[in-house]
């Protein structure tokens, strides 16, 4: 049945459209949502799309929609949402780098000594030590793609009086990203944070920082990839309702992690217009007026909104399976449309016929609960033999069909199904 759903007329440019074509379009919701960094939790790598505002309930009311994710400098990545997230799950890249034994792994730059030492938050820790300069520093090689998001930890210590700050970063081919901060004051202190990597990740560093010499003593560290978003987060697919957990586009010079925040725009599945003046639409695609009964003029095509019962065209509207062979039945009827004006146009035994009116119709002995719920929302939208739409039959034919059942009846056979449905479809050509 999914067929019937997707067929529906898109909007295409310079096309001819006749009168009771209908056609759905994507409405932009209508106020930007705005994210801070801070609040951001992205992964732009291929396989494991996701967006996670951190804030329950600011996505996960548009599953199926489209969403583009925009910098302060207007570059997007775009996909369309998947599904809600159920919780984070990660990938391990470093952990603890050997501080209960020795230093196997980190690597002392910028004059820096190191060292295993006791008294570590979990048995040993690591010491680095500089006797002047502005900052020390530890690192250790880690491989991890990029667009993956990552959570970095530590522990962190002063090693002597006065605070000192600390820094977690990690080092890509292009630039350094700093994930957390924090400064303890003789006493052990965690920092935590989280960023999207812009290309490969070469390096996990822990730095003191600071105008003085001094020690500082790390512990439990940990660098991970995020694999999946956190509940208030959603996956993203490259096409509406597919499997590939990837972005449809990222623009080049999108920045992965802006400062200045991001704004989200989420395109509701389109509404559903209908063609009232016939014509050729323009070169390019009008900003269409949203609402019951409002007209816009594409070219020399007037489109007058008709979303049947004020039901919105979704593009989630998806059946768990299409319909088979056997589902289907051919039918030939020798009917007359006669139009009854406010009843719409109905169809009736004709004598006089000449012309048998091919019909098909559709039937299932099972389906579930959600494929009925979608079944009774398409109906609600092309309701009326005045709602055309397009079908493919069973041989791949493509014909302009239109809704010819007056009634839909249905069993439920068990809990969570329906069953015995049928609907009949009259194919216009």
């Amino acid at each position: 049945m999914s067929n019937l759903i997707y067929d529906i007329r898109k909007r295409a440019d310079l096309t001819a459209y006749l009168v009771d074509d209908l056609i759905s379009l994507d409405i932009v919701y209508p106020t930007p949502l705005a994210v801070t960094l801070a609040n951001m939790r992205l992964s732009l790598a291929a396989g494991a799309a996701f967006v996670d505002f951190s804030s329950a309930g600011a996505l996960t009311p548009y599953l199926g929609s489209k969403i583009e994710i925009i910098d302060s400098a207007g570059k997007k990545a775009t996909g369309y949402i998947k599904a809600a997230g159920t919780g984070e799950t990660y990938q391990e890249k470093i952990s603890n780098g050997g501080f209960d034994s020795d230093t196997t792994g980190w690597e002392a730059v910028f004059g820096c000594t190191i060292a295993s030492v006791a008294g570590g938050d979990s048995g040993n820790c690591l010491e680095i030590t500089r006797t002047g300069g502005a900052f020390q520093i530890t690192a250790q090689t880690v491989a991890a793609s990029a667009g993956v998001l990552l959570v970095g930890s530590a522990k962190v210590k002063s090693g002597a009086a006065g605070d000192t700050a600390a820094q977690l970063w990690a080092s890509t081919n292009s630039e350094n990203i700093m994930l957390a901060s924090a400064v303890s004051s003789g006493v052990w202190t965690e920092m935590s944070g989280k960023a999207t990597a812009p290309d490969n990740i070469i390096s996990f560093s822990l730095l003191k920082y600071n105008i003085t010499a001094g020690t500082m003593l790390f512990d439990t560290a940990s660098l991970k990839r995020v694999l999946t978003p956190s509940a208030t987060g959603v996956t993203i697919v490259s096409t509406p309702g597919g499997s590939t957990y990837n972005w449809t586009s990222i623009e080049t010079g999108f920045n992965y992690n802006d400062a200045s925040g991001y704004t989200c725009q989420i395109y509701i599945g389109g509404h559903v217009y209908k063609c009232t003046t016939a014509g050729i639409s323009a070169a390019s695609q009008p900003t269409f007026n949203a609402g019951p009964g409002e007209t816009t003029t594409d070219g020399t095509v007037v489109w007058t909104e008709c979303n049947p019962s004020g039901v919105t065209y979704a593009g989630a509207l998806t059946f768990e399976r299409e319909f088979r062979y056997r589902d289907m039945r051919r039918r030939m009827k020798y009917a007359q449309p006669i139009d009854y004006s406010i009843a719409g146009d109905v169809y009736c035994y004709d004598k006089q016929a000449t012309v048998a009116r091919q019909t098909r119709e559709i039937s299932y002995d099972r389906m579930t609960e959600a494929d009925y719920v979608s079944l009774l929302d398409f109906v609600a939208i092309v309701q009326g033999a005045r709602f055309n739409f397009l079908f493919t039959d069973e041989n791949g034919v493509e014909h302009l069909a239109n809704l010819l059942s007056d009634t839909i009846e249905s069993t439920p056979p068990f809990s969570g199904y329906e069953g015995e449905i049928r609907i009949e479809l009259y194919l216009i050509t």
